[in-house]
């Protein structure tokens, strides 16, 4: 299972929650969570690799 799966996620930002919502809802928002799965979490995503893989084919 991975992050994106998850029904519901919480954002903790020293200590307090700052965020709260799934996936997409929190992407949407472009808050401290979307910040953090761009940053760390996007590179091990099945659409990325996708992505990238495009560039490297062609």
């Amino acid at each position: 299972m991975f992050i994106k799966d998850s029904d519901r996620i919480i954002v903790l930002d020293q200590g307090k929650i700052v965020e709260e919502g799934n996936h997409e809802s929190l992407m949407i928002k472009k808050g401290l969570y979307s910040e953090l799965y761009e940053t760390y979490f996007k590179h091990q995503s099945a659409e990325w690799i996708a992505e990238i893989s495009d560039v490297f084919t062609d």
